[in-house]
Order: structure tokens, then C-alpha cells, then sequence
């Protein structure tokens, strides 16, 4: 739909800003405190996302009841430290895994984020199976992007994700950068505009996992989703303690039976459309892609190339309203008006006036439709 089309358009200026912003973070000097520099990625037999975005499928046996996106947390080999947890939500859940391995650089968490959403049906083989959202440490800024975000794709795009695991995660992240402190990402932030279930695990993520780096992480996030809960922002919340894999000595590592409860129970769950849950994507839409669009003060694209005015200097109100009308009347005959405004123009006697003012109103709500 139209509402559909304004809504992506207007989050993928506020990605792209993001990124813009964040890009002064990308250096080493920052980055080697959140990821190892040295990480070895997937290789290149690997299927490509757009902006080369690499990732892996595993495939559970048999027929798959959906899919897992797995960003991993601070790893010195993505394929080695995550096969045991892609291979443990398949033997459990009989779901296939995608693993992804997303860009180590700080303007890219959104843009990665946003490029997995936009083709979930490449990385998941389905148009409609269920996702679940699994993001460990650094990998839930991934996460957490996409959960929110998903909110102003097409319905059928967000119906399908329908839990959101953060694992050993961060929410607010302060770090002293010399004479300030910043907390670029903004994953606390970002996680409050979340309407989707959520599962708390304690994890094992070397920087923020409960059972490696304390409870500090585990703490905030567990308040905050907690009100979230109360508030009745987020339909149901999981929280456990313990790490996503279970791990013994004779067998291989077994999949958490709490999480592998949670996530049974969000499969099971009707997509948030049709269960009546709020208005999708309002308080995001208001309060950050639409701040982000008054902020930036940025002309809309409809108006690239199109000659900003500028009012003439003295004289009457009527000569300034008569310059007005004059360059909307020029903008109006160049876009998608151009018929309308020339029948207008060719109208006989009194009314000619009054059809060109028809066609301005109607040239200037639709500036007005595709900025808002």
C-alpha cells in the first residue's frame, strides 16, 4: 500500500542517517573493545546478502518448522562457535538456523539489520515461516534493530518474527572515549520501542554473558523489559539465567529446555497482527522516524531537483502570496499534475481560478502525504 511504501521510505533515511552518524565509531581504537578484530568470518562459499552480507544455512532433518537468525556475540571464528548452537535448535526444535555474519563496524549493525530484514524470505527459503531472532552480546544491536524496525515493513514481514532472544546481551553501553562518555548504539533505547515476545538468557558472551562479565547487563535488561511486561509494551517475557547450551562431557551441547520451552511457546503463538495487539509501529513511527525526519531538516526526494523558493524582498502580502503561487503552479505543471493543473487551465470564464487552486491544494497534500 501507499502508507506502507511512506513508512519503509522514511526508515530507510533514518538507517542511512544512523549509519552516517556512527561511522566516526567504526575505528579500531573503539571497536576492538566490542568484537575481535582478528575474527575469522564465513568464507566465500557462503551465500551473499546485498552490501555483502555473508551467512550459512543449517538445516534441521526433515521438514523445518521455521527459522533461526543467529547474530553471533565476540567470536574468534563464526562458523566454529556457532555450529554447536545452530546444530542444538535443530535436533530440538527441528528449526533450520541462518547464521550471519554481519559487519564488525558500528555504522553497520543497522544497516546489516535492515538488509536481513528486507530479504528474510533469501535467508529463510520461506515467504511465510515462522523466525525467531536470536542475537548474542554484540549481535543483539542486530537483533534489537530488527525487532524494532520490522514493525514499519509490510505486515507480512513482521507477523513472521515472532520471538526475540536476547542472549548475554548489553543494553546501555558507556564507554569513556577520552573527555566524555558515549553509548553510540543505544540498545536499551532502541529495545523499549520492541512489541514483540522477548527471552531474557544469561548467557556465556565473553564481553556481557551473566556466567563471564556479571549480572550488570543481565540486571538493566531484566528491569527494563520487566516494565515493559507491566506496561503491556511486549505480549510475554522469558527470562533465564542460565546459558543457551547446556554442556556435558558425554554428549554433545544440548539446547537449554527453558529456551527450547520459550521458543515452542512463541511458534505456537498467533502472529501480533492477528491476535489485536496495538497499532504497529505508532510510537516508533512518532517518536524516532519522525523526530529523526524533522531533525535532519533534509528535502524530501519527491523535491530533489525541484528549485527551492525564495520569497521577494519587500512589497505587499499579495505580491509575496502571487509569487507563492507561481512556483507551486510551475512544480505542480512538472509533477504527476501536470493534466489536472492544464484542464484547470483551459477552464472558461470565473471558475478558471478557482480549478488551478483545486489542483495546488491537491499538489501540496500529496508533498505533505509522501514527507509524512
Amino acid at each position: 500500500s501507499d502508507e506502507e511504501r511512506v513508512r519503509a521510505a522514511k526508515l530507510a533515511r533514518y538507517v542511512k542517517r544512523m549509519s552516517e552518524g556512527l561511522s566516526v565509531y567504526d575505528k579500531d581504537w573503539y571497536m576492538k573493545h566490542l568484537c575481535d578484530l582478528d575474527m575469522r568470518g564465513l568464507g566465500d562459499d557462503c551465500p551473499t546478502l546485498p552490501g555483502g552480507v555473508r551467512y550459512c544455512i543449517h538445516k534441521a532433518a526433515g521438514s523445518a518448522r521455521g527459522t533461526v537468525l543467529l547474530f553471533h556475540g565476540k567470536v574468534r571464528d563464526v562458523r566454529a562457535e556457532t555450529s554447536s548452537l545452530a546444530a542444538a535448535y535443530a535436533r530440538a526444535l527441528a528449526l533450520d538456523v541462518a547464521v550471519v555474519d554481519y559487519r564488525q563496524s558500528a555504522s553497520c549493525f543497522g544497516l546489516d539489520a535492515q538488509t536481513c530484514l528486507e530479504c528474510l524470505e533469501q535467508l529463510t527459503g520461506s515467504a511465510t515461516g515462522p523466525v525467531i531472532i536470536h542475537g548474542t552480546g554484540l549481535g543483539s544491536a542486530c537483533a534489537i534493530h530488527m525487532a524494532m524496525s520490522a514493525q514499519v515493513m509490510p505486515a507480512a514481514v513482521d507477523r513472521r518474527l515472532r520471538l526475540l532472544v536476547l542472549d548475554g546481551a548489553f543494553g546501555a553501553l558507556h564507554m569513556n572515549v577520552g573527555c566524555t562518555t558515549k553509548d553510540p548504539i543505544a540498545n536499551d533505547s532502541k529495545l523499549a520501542y520492541v512489541r514483540m515476545p522477548v527471552c531474557l538468557v544469561g548467557g556465556d558472551d565473553p564481553l556481557f554473558g551473566v556466567t563471564t562479565n556479571g549480572e550488570t547487563q543481565w540486571s538493566a535488561l531484566s528491569d527494563l523489559c520487566e516494565e515493559m511486561l507491566k506496561d503491556k509494551r511486549i505480549p510475554s517475557l522469558a527470562q533465564i539465567s542460565e546459558t543457551a547450551l547446556l554442556r556435558s562431557s558425554s554428549e554433545d551441547a544440548s539446547l537449554n529446555p527453558e529456551l527450547a520451552a520459550a521458543v515452542r511457546v512463541a511458534l505456537d503463538r498467533l502472529p501480533a497482527a492477528a491476535d489485536g495487539g496495538q497499532e504497529r509501529g505508532k510510537d516508533f513511527m512518532t517518536d524516532v522516524l519522525d523526530v529523526s525526519e524533522e531533525f535532519s531538516q533534509e528535502r524530501p526526494p519527491e523535491l530533489e531537483g525541484v528549485e527551492p523558493w525564495r520569497p521577494p524582498k519587500g512589497g505587499s502580502a499579495k505580491v509575496h502570496l502571487e509569487a507563492i503561487c507561481e512556483v507551486l503552479l510551475k512544480n505542480a505543471a512538472s509533477a504527476q499534475h501536470a493534466t489536472t493543473l492544464a484542464e484547470a487551465k483551459a477552464t472558461a470564464g470565473a471558475g478558471r481560478m478557482e480549478a488551478q487552486f483545486v489542483v495546488l491544494a491537491s499538489y501540496m497534500h500529496s508533498c505533505q502525504f509522501a514527507r509524512h
